[in-house]
């Protein structure tokens, strides 16, 4: 599975199949890789559902408080 924060991968043209979104929560003073790793597995196992070869546009929102929290959001799509 490709991953890219870029809204395209060169020189492949994609079909855009729909957003996919993952979570990762650790507890308090984790590092916060380990929450956004967590995060990108579970958008790579939605895409994976919509037979994804790709998720573009990745963005990530970090949150905190009592425990270390990573939104992953991005855009599954399929080669052409």
């Amino acid at each position: 599975m490709i991953l890219v924060n870029t809204d395209f991968i060169t020189d492949r043209k994609v079909q855009t199949l729909e957003v996919v979104n993952g979570w990762g929560m650790l507890a308090f003073g984790v590092n916060l890789q380990k929450a956004a790793t967590r995060a990108n597995a579970e958008m790579i196992e939605e895409a994976k559902k919509l037979h994804a070869d790709a998720i573009i546009n990745i963005r990530y929102s970090f949150g905190g408080g009592s425990s270390n929290c990573v939104l992953a959001s991005g855009t599954a799509v399929r080669f052409i």
